[in-house]
């Protein structure tokens, strides 16, 4: 009874730990042989090939496994040289990643974009967030006005959260920066407004609220190449010869072996 209790205790307290395990991919034999020289990149991107669809390969350079049409999110978990591996599509992990070239991938405008493009207008901050009455939840952003935020409920006895940076957009509302709080990890709050959904200036998905000051990576028309069909099924007939002549070398070895036992014993 005693190690039962203790077994349990153990798993309540590993409970909070898993929130903040970080993802790792299916291993496959290339990434495995190669994962040192792989850097961690864990961006979405939308597919672009000039074909109108991307290719993925079990490898660089390597065999072909699926292809997916122009405008597809995708996540690349790395990038080994010039390649990415594809570890989700549509928000849905993929059973095998696959590899493409990162020139068939549109970069999407995110978090990291946004501080690379306005980290020098960041300033301090060390206050603490306030709900208006009657509120439980705040929403979180992935840059000032990024589409999708989603809400948290607020906790009375932190309301700090570990905000280290601020950021005052166009129409002059202060956010400020999560490095990291209990699972939350670089998000935006605004403080000013944070129970309300923030629209993008002008109701752009694509454009945060921000005034640019510098040619940004955001577009408001990302360039992708117009989506078409690609070839029904990607086959390549070499795995197939070499599984069907190893099969006849055993069977030929079978064979051979059993006429020289036959003579053998005739003899």
């Amino acid at each position: 009874m005693k190690k039962l209790f203790i077994l349990v205790l153990c798993l309540l307290l590993a409970v909070p730990a898993y929130a903040d395990v970080a993802y790792e991919p299916p291993i496959t034999d290339f990434y495995e042989k190669n994962r040192a020289l792989c850097t961690n990149v864990e961006r979405l991107y939308y597919t672009n090939g000039q074909e109108g669809y991307i290719t993925l390969q079990k490898a660089p350079d390597g065999l072909k496994t699926r292809y997916i049409t122009n405008g597809e999110k995708v996540e690349v978990f790395c990038t080994y040289e010039d390649w990415g591996m594809v570890t989700f599509l549509n928000g849905t992990e993929l059973d095998t990643p696959g590899w493409v070239p990162m020139s068939e991938l549109y970069l999407i405008y995110d978090g990291i974009s946004f501080e690379e493009e306005y980290s020098h207008r960041f300033g301090s901050y060390s206050g603490t967030l306030t709900l208006p009455e009657g509120e439980e939840g705040f929403y979180v952003y992935e840059y000032p006005g990024a589409p999708d935020p989603y809400e948290y409920t607020f906790k009375e006895e932190d309301p700090d959260y570990g905000f280290q940076e601020s950021f005052t957009d166009s129409e002059g509302r202060l956010w400020a920066f999560i490095r990291y709080y209990r699972g939350l990890r670089d998000k935006w709050v605004c403080i000013d407004d944070p129970c309300s959904i923030i629209q993008p200036f002008g109701g752009d998905p694509n454009l945060a609220l921000i005034e640019a000051e510098t040619p940004s990576q955001r577009e408001e028309s990302p360039v992708i190449v117009p989506a078409e069909e690609p070839p029904a099924v990607v086959f390549n007939p070499m795995p197939v010869v070499a599984v069907a002549l190893v099969a006849a070398a055993i069977t030929a070895a079978i064979v051979l072996l059993a006429v020289c036992y036959r003579k053998k014993k005739e003899g």
